[in-house]
């Protein structure tokens, strides 16, 4: 799966929208082409040193409707403008 916050890394956007838009485009890249259930948390801290505290956290899709799959955690730093 290509990076979905590759076309925030290659944009200067404001920092009122950067949080938001990152959202948009991991939901689009997980649930829209259906590789998640549903997003359970995203966390996309302030710039500190040229990275960001990023914490993602989704629910797989269900292969029968009795499967209860555990959530799927990403917990680190990313690099954004």
């Amino acid at each position: 799966m290509p990076d979905p916050l590759q076309p925030l890394a290659q944009r200067r956007v404001s920092e009122e929208i950067v949080r938001p838009v990152a959202q948009l485009l991991l939901t689009e890249a997980l649930v829209g082409r259906g590789r998640a259930e549903r997003i359970a948390q995203f966390r996309l801290g302030p710039m500190v040193s040229g990275r960001r505290r990023f914490e993602l956290q989704w629910q797989p899709p269900r292969r029968h409707s009795t499967d209860r799959p555990a959530l799927k955690t990403i917990d680190g730093t990313v690099t954004l403008p």
